[in-house]
């Protein structure tokens, strides 16, 4: 009976146990998802935060994956709250924007076209019209830049904090190249203060930015407030296919220039 009873011991000591399975690295976890044909939704709300903290701009939309870390394409609806230092009320009209490579199609947003047409087109548009300098800056979605938050960040579980300065990022990123334009020059001061939350998988799940208005917007009252984006990710590697508006509805003319 002894001998049963250790030999039953033994064998269940010797039982083989299965390996935990690590969490992926966030950067494989990312290079996994970005490919042709895929992509990312999105929500974000941007505040005005100066005295008090005001809901400025709402956005929600999906991006296309090209090769690598490009966008092929972007489709993302606006909505402004509230008025912002020195802004007309026509720039804040709400609207919607696509963008097919380079080539953006815009109804709304600060642009209005001849009766019978719905869309603006243009080359080398923004992505979100006059909404895309009032968004989201930082796309995690790019490996240079989802690198640049990890290695910056204070790790905390799966939440990285930290600050980043606008021209490095400005030098990496193709997001914030086309929301401030190719040639945009930051002051050496300019930075971005941010956190990260990545989800079970390590892909980027919730991402906050804080920013003076100043380094968006030179002087017109800008400096005496902040830009807070909170923007939120979900579905990364969903089939995503975004398509140009019919032909019949698009205007290369403005009423207003």
């Amino acid at each position: 009976m002894k001998r049963l009873i250790v030999t039953a011991v033994v064998a269940v000591v010797l039982l083989p146990v299965a390996p935990v399975q690590a969490a992926a690295d966030p950067l494989a976890a990312l290079d996994k998802r970005v490919y042709a044909g895929r992509g990312v939704a999105f929500v974000d709300t941007t505040s005005i935060v100066g005295e008090t903290r005001e809901k400025f701009v709402a956005r929600k939309g999906r991006l296309q994956f090209g090769g690598g870390v490009r966008l092929a394409a972007s489709d993302i609806s606006a909505e402004f709250f509230g008025q912002g230092p020195d802004l007309h009320p026509e720039v804040l009209s709400p609207g919607r924007a696509i963008m097919i490579g380079k080539t953006s199609y815009t109804k709304g947003l600060g642009y209005e076209v001849p009766e019978g047409k719905t869309w603006f087109v243009e080359k080398n548009g923004r992505p979100s019209g006059s909404a895309t300098i009032f968004g989201q800056l930082v796309y995690p979605g790019e490996t240079a830049t989802l690198d640049m938050l990890l290695r910056h960040g204070r790790r905390s579980g799966r939440v990285y904090s930290g600050w980043i300065n606008l021209s490095e990022l400005h030098d990496i990123s193709p997001w914030l190249r086309r929301a401030v334009g190719d040639r945009r020059e930051f002051a050496a001061t300019a930075n971005l203060r941010y956190q990260l939350t990545l989800d079970a998988r390590n892909l980027p799940k919730h991402l906050v930015t804080d920013v003076n208005g100043e380094n968006l917007i030179p002087d017109r009252g800008w400096d005496r407030v902040d830009l807070r984006t909170v923007t939120t990710y979900s579905g990364w590697g969903a089939k995503v296919s975004i398509k140009a508006p019919p032909a019949g509805t698009v205007s290369n003319v403005l009423l207003k220039e």
